[in-house]
């Protein structure tokens, strides 16, 4: 998961759009690097790094669809997988 308010400080502070695209290629890049692992460690050690992550169930009724998920309140529980959190980036899939 990459932030793109984080990315947007990075700019207002240097001013380099070069800069500031190469370095989100990069952290993109190593995110998908990681991608491949995700089948394996899933299958192998779920439980590890699964995550519940409360959403609003109003908001995300398309992405609700497609993903499990339970209601709770007027909000909805979603799962996902962290298969990463170096250099800052936290790679999640649902």
């Amino acid at each position: 998961m990459v932030y793109l308010q984080e990315l947007y400080e990075n700019y207002k502070v240097s001013g380099d759009l070069q800069m500031t695209l190469e370095a989100t290629s990069l952290r993109l890049a190593e995110g998908l690097e990681h991608a491949g692992d995700m089948v394996r460690i899933v299958f192998s050690e779920p439980e590890t790094n699964l995550v519940m992550s409360l959403i609003n169930t109003g908001q995300n009724q398309k992405l609700l669809q497609n993903i499990p998920n339970r209601p709770f309140q007027d909000l909805s529980i979603v799962y996902r997988y962290v298969t990463s959190m170096d250099s800052g980036v936290c790679l999640l899939f649902w």
